[in-house]
């Protein structure tokens, strides 16, 4: 056939000499994908990221609880009661969980109503005025309006989840990093905070509604029972709760404590445009061997 046929007579050689022919072009066309590259990579907006190293807490009441579990675990069964028994690997799951959820994307946005503008219509950053420079396409800044129609938390999450921020578990040492990516140094810090800050007030008042209900449950099963035994379990149950209320009351990193807090930082993180500008250059002289041998043993016949 003539696919047969035409394989036969290509050799390495001819290919050789081919491109060596056509050498003048290979180097033109290289030379503007080089150029192109440049252009590119200087009109892509600086990115920066700002991470944090936290512990989760691990308060006394956790232990309390487990030892609470394993003494009168089947006591409080028979009396229709399961008991709690959280650990820190169980809290590392429910921050990475309730971080990556729809649910906390809308807070964020009740809270802080600007984070909407901030990840769906800024560009860059003005580091002279350290203010953000919005796409004025779709968001006019001066009457802090939207020109289009507004995105939903949906969209905003859906950039949040791909753009914005990132997390990482260390089954080692049980440590958690977190980390925003944005425009702007010092936003990226502040989101950060705001995340942070978000995460522990919400598990602290989801464990203060639960506490509460806990102890209406337990004084009711208390008075209800006759057995001293269980009364007993109850009450070192109730003073476990009431310590609970009183640490989330008082501690503002009630799930996440800050080892290494969020920093403004310094060097971009994206994009590495010498990377940028070498894989789009070496992409144009493959582009330009491959168009030699094309034009010298397809298009000729």
């Amino acid at each position: 056939t003539d696919g047969l046929k035409l394989g036969h007579e290509i050799n390495i050689l001819d290919i050789f000499i081919s491109v060596w022919k056509d050498k003048k072009i290979i180097i033109f066309i290289t030379f503007a994908f080089a150029v192109f590259s440049v252009f590119y990579a200087l009109s892509i907006a600086n990115r920066y990221e700002s991470s944090a190293l936290l512990s989760i807490s691990n308060n006394e009441e956790n232990s309390m609880m487990s030892s609470l579990s394993s003494s009168y675990g089947g006591l409080a069964s028979l009396a229709g009661i399961n008991l709690p028994n959280q650990n820190s690997g169980n809290k590392a799951s429910l921050a990475i969980e309730l971080l990556k959820s729809r649910s906390f994307v809308r807070h964020i946005l009740e809270v802080n109503p600007d984070v909407k503008k901030n990840l769906m219509a800024a560009v860059d950053f003005n580091y002279s005025k350290e203010e953000l420079i919005y796409n004025e396409k779709i968001f006019d800044s001066k009457k802090n309006m939207w020109l289009i129609e507004e995105p939903t938390y949906l969209d905003v999450y859906e950039v949040y989840m791909s753009k914005v921020i990132g997390v990482y578990m260390d089954i080692e040492t049980g440590y958690l990093t977190i980390s925003v990516e944005h425009y702007s140094p010092l936003y990226a810090k502040d989101l950060l905070n705001t995340i942070i800050d978000e995460l522990n007030s919400l598990v602290r008042k989801q464990d203060l509604l639960k506490s509460t209900k806990s102890l209406n449950y337990l004084e009711d099963k208390t008075r209800a029972s006759g057995l001293v035994e269980v009364k007993s379990a109850f009450n070192k149950i109730i003073e476990s709760q009431i310590k609970t209320q009183m640490l989330a009351e008082i501690d503002d990193e009630y799930l996440l404590k800050r080892i290494d807090p969020p920093f403004t930082p310094e060097k971009k993180s994206y994009p590495r445009r010498a990377f940028l500008c070498i894989v789009i250059t070496f992409g144009g002289f493959l582009f330009a061997i491959f168009y030699s041998i094309l034009r010298s043993f397809v298009f000729k016949r």
